[in-house]
């Protein structure tokens, strides 16, 4: 059995318009969008918006030439006269401005005394007293006698502070001269020297002392024991300095050649000596 071929009839124009007019363009849409957007923008910086209007309206009062944003600096025109431009570029003197007055004073009561400003007094500082210099010691040996129960004469050593000095050894034989302290005392400690005699010089010539003493120094009350012990305690302290090694005794300045009724002073004499 064959079947016959039917053919559909394409759509006229009239169905294709109407097919066309049930549409809605895209276009539309999209511009009615943009405006609702646009719209909705407006309304939320809406504040913002009329701000900016109204500075704008305000920078163009001041600013007539248009641009509100980038003021246009005005500068002023030189003279075209040289003479002028000159003149312009000289800086002006400085003026100086007048110290300030001093306050106003009220109006005078009647019945009070004003009484000027007294100046302030200032008082000298006072003088400054001389710092007295710190004074130094140095250690040394003195000898004193001691007599023992039997009588027998022994030489006993101490150790004395002396001030230090340009005359060391005339300030140790004035320190021996006066005699021990209480506390060399109490151990029974004596000097033989007699107490008058005063040292007039002391003097070392290489390793030798020349001591002179005043006259008081040949008058010795204990006898030839007496002299000897003054001669002792002499010789062996001014021999505890290390560059002295004897004594030359003089007697107001001139060499004796015995002191009391023959003990020999006219030499140098040394520990040995005695």
């Amino acid at each position: 059995m064959i079947r016959k071929k039917t053919y559909r009839r394409p759509p006229g124009r009239k169905y294709q318009k109407k097919r066309q007019k049930g549409k809605t363009p895209s276009g539309l849409i999209f511009w009615a969008a943009f405006l609702i957007f646009i719209t909705g923008l407006f309304f939320i910086n809406r504040d913002h918006i009329l701000d900016s209007l109204e500075k704008t309206q305000f920078l163009e009062k001041f600013f007539p030439s248009g641009q509100a944003g980038n003021p246009v600096e005005e500068r002023p025109a030189l003279s075209q006269n040289p003479v002028n431009r000159e003149a312009e570029r000289v800086p002006q003197p400085a003026v100086e401005t007048p110290p300030n007055p001093p306050p106003a004073r009220g109006p005078a009561q009647p019945g009070i005394v004003q009484s000027p400003p007294q100046p302030i007094e200032q008082r000298d500082s006072p003088p400054e007293l001389p710092r007295r210099p710190v004074e130094s010691f140095t250690e040394q040996a003195l000898y004193f006698i001691r007599v023992e129960d039997d009588g027998t004469i022994i030489r006993t050593k101490t150790t004395r502070r002396i001030p230090v000095s340009g005359t060391p050894l005339q300030d140790t034989l004035e320190a021996l001269i006066a005699g021990p302290g209480a506390e060399e005392e109490n151990r029974g400690t004596i000097s033989l020297i007699p107490p008058e005699t005063r040292v007039l010089s002391a003097v070392i010539e290489g390793n030798t002392a020349r001591i002179n003493f005043s006259e008081e120094f040949q008058y010795n009350t204990a006898g030839m024991e007496g002299f000897a012990a003054q001669l002792t305690q002499i010789i062996w302290t001014a021999t505890e300095f290390p560059n002295i090694k004897d004594v030359q005794i003089l007697i107001e300045g001139n060499r004796v050649d015995h002191l009391g009724e023959g003990l020999p002073i006219w030499g140098p004499l040394d520990r040995q000596s005695l």
